[in-house]
């Protein structure tokens, strides 16, 4: 059925982003992609493993009510529901297979799949396809050996944020997208504005449980969330994994702990600089990633999203990092693109499926 918008009263799109740990719905006008409400509840893919799926049904159709009566529309006035990021994966609503990359707004559009779900809506949900990271050898499917998987990646849901970034942005390839957060995401964008590449880290997840599952958190304090930036203690950090590795970096937070004069927040800034240190590495050691940045004329655009403080720590150190790399330019994201990138990029690739737009 796809967006039913030759109907010129249904001007709105819901747009569904469902993560591991949250879900939000976005309630978007068509004809300025303006963002009119958002509802998050606090319910994603991981809840489903001991709640089951109509956990998540129900939350993500009471987010949607929620966004409607925030935005004062009518349901008879949405074109259509889109869904994308983990809500399309094994442990949300429906698993989507994966795109491989490369993959644009016309590719990601041909991996679209639609499915009913009466209890949340009464017509068919446009799930948004993520798009995994195959190495030549592997694109027919057969099983990747030990030694090659550090080439493979994949992701759900940020590929609809990265295609909006582009959007919101005006931005064209080749570019590296960095997205802090549970899962920093590391994407590489090419000259044809393709999704070509991309790597993962565990950075959000390791920081919360070294800090609430560890002895070391008896050194970050009650939680290891940031409070403020210090820059020397998170670039202390980051220059520690780099240069020791990851693992005694951490180690370093209890020594610091007990023979240096330093705070709960300075030490919760050193782990956090140790982390991207470690991502930084992933990436140098990623070819396919560190070729957008190594070069010595161009200037090329490293685009840093997510939420602050996170995106604020990253700015700070990728900056820090890219001083020896001239041509290297670090855009940070307006807050305002990051709250909506999502959903719009998930409204261009529903758009790209009618033939609406093709880039």
């Amino acid at each position: 059925m796809g967006l039913t918008i030759i109907d010129q009263t249904k001007r709105y799109v819901i747009a569904i982003d469902g993560g591991t740990t949250n879900t939000r719905a976005r309630l978007l006008d068509l004809n300025d992609f303006s963002v009119k409400a958002v509802v998050r509840t606090p319910l994603g893919a991981r809840n489903t493993r001991k709640e089951g799926r109509e956990s998540l049904e129900a939350a993500v159709a009471q987010a949607m009510s929620g966004a409607l009566e925030q935005g004062r529309v009518l349901a008879s006035e949405v074109a259509g529901v889109l869904a994308s990021g983990m809500i399309t994966c094994e442990a949300g609503l429906l698993d989507v297979p994966h795109v491989p990359a490369p993959a644009g707004l016309r590719e990601i559009a041909l991996g679209i799949v639609e499915r009913r779900f009466d209890r949340i809506w009464p017509t068919p949900i446009t799930f948004i396809p993520g798009i995994k990271t195959l190495g030549e050898p592997y694109q027919g499917g057969c099983t990747v050996p030990v030694g090659d998987i550090a080439s493979q990646d994949i992701m759900r849901g940020e590929e609809s944020e990265t295609l909006g970034i582009m959007k919101l942005m005006n931005l064209r390839g080749p570019i590296l997208v960095v997205l802090p957060g549970s899962h920093t995401k590391l994407i590489a964008v090419d000259e044809k504005n393709r999704i070509a590449a991309s790597v993962s880290t565990i950075a959000g997840e390791l920081g919360s449980a070294v800090a609430s599952s560890t002895l070391l958190g008896r050194s970050l304090g009650e939680s290891g969330y940031l409070e403020c930036i210090d820059e020397e203690m998170a670039m202390a950090g980051f220059d520690a994994s780099r240069r020791h590795g990851p693992g005694r970096a951490l180690y370093m937070i209890r020594l610091l702990d007990l023979m240096s004069d330093t705070t709960a927040d300075q030490r919760r800034n050193f782990l956090w600089g140790s982390l991207v240190g470690a991502d930084v590495a992933a990436l140098e050691a990623d070819s396919r990633l560190s070729s957008i940045v190594r070069v010595e004329v161009n200037t090329v655009n490293v685009v840093i999203g997510g939420s602050d403080p996170l995106r604020t720590l990253f700015e700070t150190l990728f900056a820090y990092w890219a001083q020896s790399l001239p041509g290297v330019k670090i855009t940070v994201l307006p807050t305002e693109v990051v709250e909506k990138a999502s959903a719009i990029g998930a409204t261009l690739v529903a758009l790209a499926k009618e033939g609406l737009i093709d880039r």
